[in-house]
């Protein structure tokens, strides 16, 4: 399966067995491509630079929050999960994130 879904990211979904259900296999379909052919420490360090680029470039937001809280401990735990994801929620709008798209309207 991890084989299935590096040749998915790297041929964008035009290959693999997806292609018969119609619906990503992995439940890693939300990784990168890199992530996803070099396993999780490289998508862990590509999360990182691209939220720490995202604070340098003044660009920060509600996504690059996600991929923020993605790299904490025990956060996809199920029974602490809707914390997080009111944690979340309330530091964005604390901050005055702008969601995906708020910010292509800018």
């Amino acid at each position: 399966m991890d084989a299935n879904g590096g040749l998915e990211k790297a041929t964008r979904g035009t290959l693999g067995l997806s292609m018969i259900t119609g619906k990503p296999i992995s439940r890693y379909a939300t990784r990168n491509a890199p992530g996803a052919l070099l396993g999780p420490t490289l998508d862990a360090a590509s999360d990182i630079f691209q939220a720490t680029g995202a604070v340098a470039a003044g660009d920060f937001k509600q996504s690059d929050l996600h991929t923020v809280r993605k790299l904490l401990p025990i956060q996809n735990l199920f029974w602490l999960r809707t914390l997080f994801d009111k944690v979340e929620a309330a530091t964005g709008d604390a901050l005055g994130l702008p969601d995906a798209a708020q910010a292509k309207s800018r």
